[in-house]
């Protein structure tokens, strides 16, 4: 864990002065990480403003030499700091670009007793990620050629400021006291976690190798390192989805396939129970698509993450490519596809819509316009069903739908925007019942209605407890010709047009009740009577 302090932040001062002052570009720690393999070098010196076989010594430098120290920006091309390139075997000591064998070159050294007995490589790097790293994965490789009777140290150390090291034993390496008969180049892998670095974006880390004589006597072994790679651990895509449909990916960008299955062999991997977590290295570039189900469409990309710069891979506009510059999350946002439709009313009446889902039976939505127009957004597939309501002395005379007539019901899966139209006309056979008084007894009808021409329609009237008899009154001839007296009960009728009956009821003198009251007591009364004069 590394200490931010006034000895780090004035470093981090120092080191962008000396930027301005020498116009070097450091090496930096981008979000792929970083890597070197020394390729091109030739043991040519350290400059700000390398030339071909030169490194660059914004980014290293070299201490423990006899003609002195580089410095981090500084021009260092001659004697210690170049001694150019070689095989082995040398025995003038400074810094060399070995060829290991095999293409591989290794920024090397051969220690004396005046050059590097201590001395170090100090790698300055700075991260330009846009992310805080807090863990990295950091790998190199040691070459050595075991020429000599004699042992050197090479131990790994970091640190945020250049002064305060952090130092990892589990890397140190000491070459062997005794030579190699035959020697030749030999590999020696290191590799570790940085772990709780909080290594913010901006921020300079400096990777160093501390070597110095360790046992033996006399000349010293050649060695160095390459092929160093830091990068952070794999990064973690998350895939989710909004709404109904699918999400997946492909990582083979260059060979981005068709949206439905594969091409060249190559499959997208579908998230089944979002959300979906998949680790990828540091850069890889993945494609993503997004599938609706049916009846869905899909509207947006939503997410934290890093578009990739290679718009040719921007293939549609529900696939995308992003670059794991760090943990991404993408989500596939799909809305439901909804189409208006629109209710009209012709007339005194309602209209009751039925909105059911899939192969349900029970519809998912039931309402009833009764306020023309009326506009539903229905989802796409869904099936309708309309039933026309028409009011009391109303009767449905038929649909239009988008212009189309239909029958007394409509039934229809929503495809696009729909237009119905329902009908009522004044119901020229429509029959009223009144009651008089109010609350006197009822007027039953039966059969219910609607009626047609010639329809025959039966009237009973049911009076109520302090109500007895009834007589018929009506706007229509009818009423008297066919019950003959205007006390039948019930009352039948054959239609010939609109008829209202109204059921007068008579209230009685005495309620039936009063009389049972009455006739117990006049037989109370002559009781006593007959009693009183059988005692005189």
């Amino acid at each position: 864990m590394k200490t931010k302090n006034f000895t780090k932040t004035f470093t981090l001062l120092l080191g962008l002065m000396l930027i301005a002052a020498f116009g070097f570009a450091q090496a930096t720690f981008g979000p792929t990480g970083y890597q070197e393999d020394f390729t091109g070098f030739t043991g040519a010196g350290f400059s700000p403003t390398p030339t071909a076989g030169q490194l660059h010594s914004g980014n290293w430098r070299v201490t423990g030499m006899s003609d002195g120290n580089t410095t981090f920006g500084g021009t260092h091309t001659t004697v210690d700091f170049a001694r150019g390139s070689s095989t082995g075997g040398v025995t003038t000591g400074g810094v060399y670009a070995f060829d290991v064998g095999s293409g591989i070159t290794i920024l090397g050294v051969q220690p004396s007793g005046s050059d590097f007995t201590p001395g170090n490589f100090t790698l300055r790097l700075e991260n330009t990620s846009g992310n805080t790293i807090n863990d990295l994965n950091l790998s190199y490789d040691i070459y050595v050629y075991n020429n000599e009777n004699r042992s050197s140290s090479l131990n790994f150390a970091y640190s945020f400021d250049d002064v305060n090291y952090t130092q990892l034993p589990a890397l140190d390496y000491t070459t062997p006291v005794n030579k190699d008969d035959e020697p030749i180049w030999v590999k020696i892998e290191r590799s570790t976690l940085l772990s709780s670095l909080n290594f913010e974006d901006s921020e300079i880390i400096y990777l160093k190798w501390d070597s110095d004589d360790v046992a033996g006597s006399g000349s010293r072994d050649e060695f160095g390192i390459t092929n160093i790679v830091l990068t952070p651990p794999p990064y973690t895509l998350t895939l989710d989805v909004e709404g109904e449909g699918t999400i997946g990916h492909n990582t083979d960008v260059n060979q981005p396939v068709n949206i439905n299955q594969t091409r060249n062999g190559i499959e997208w991997e579908n998230c089944i129970v979002p959300p979906c977590e998949y680790p990828f290295e540091p850069g890889t570039y993945v494609q993503i698509r997004a599938v609706p189900e049916a009846g869905w469409e899909f509207v947006e990309w939503v997410g934290t993450y890093t578009e990739a710069s290679i718009t040719a891979f921007r293939i549609v506009f529900d696939q995308i490519t992003i670059e794991m510059t760090g943990d991404s999350d993408v989500k596939a946002v799909f809305e439901q596809i909804t189409y208006p439709l629109t209710i009209n009313i012709v007339g005194n009446g309602a209209v009751q819509y039925d909105i059911t889902e899939g192969d349900q039976i029970e519809p998912t939505d039931i309402n009833l316009c009764t306020d023309a127009p009326c506009v539903i957004d229905v989802p796409e597939f869904l099936e309708v069903e309309l039933n026309p309501i028409p009011d009391q002395g109303w009767v449905f005379d038929g649909w239009y739908i988008d212009g189309l007539p239909r029958s007394n019901s409509a039934n229809f899966p929503m495809h696009g925007p729909v237009t119905a139209t329902a009908t009522f006309i004044a119901d020229p056979y429509a029959v009223n019942t009144i009651v008089e008084p109010t609350g006197s007894g009822n007027v039953d009808v039966y059969p219910p209605g609607p009626y047609d021409l010639g329809s025959t329609v039966t009237f009973t009237a049911s009076p109520s407890e302090t109500f007895l008899g009834w007589d018929w009154v009506g706007n229509a001839t009818e009423v008297m010709q066919r019950s003959g007296s205007s006390g039948n009960n019930p009352l039948v009728l054959i239609l010939g047009g609109p008829v209202t009956v109204t059921g007068n009821f008579a209230l009685m003198a005495v309620p039936i009740s009063n009389w049972a009251v009455i006739v117990g007591l006049v037989l109370i009364i002559g009781f006593i009577a007959f009693r009183f004069r059988h005692l005189v």
